[in-house]
């Protein structure tokens, strides 16, 4: 009877997700991501069995707008 599981907190492990896909194929997945220390979540990921190495982080929740940051604190490309 589940039919949606939402992460957030800690970064989604690939091996986590084909788990929830191979025991829950009836459930939908999402993958929510936002800075710990506001305890919110400003990104949002419908999780696919696309085999993909890592589970993206998503695109900004509505209304909200976000920058990914290279080591120097400079804007990294689209799909980083």
């Amino acid at each position: 009877s589940l039919q949606r599981i939402v992460c957030s907190g800690e970064a989604l492990p690939v091996d986590a997700q084909q788990q929830v896909f191979a025991k829950l194929p009836q459930a939908a997945l999402y993958n929510l991501y936002g800075p710990t220390e506001a305890a919110i979540d400003v990104t949002h990921w419908t999780c696919l069995d696309e085999g993909r190495d890592a589970v993206p982080i998503g695109r900004p929740i509505a209304n909200l707008g976000c920058y990914i940051l290279d080591n120097n604190f400079e804007p990294a490309p689209v799909g980083v």
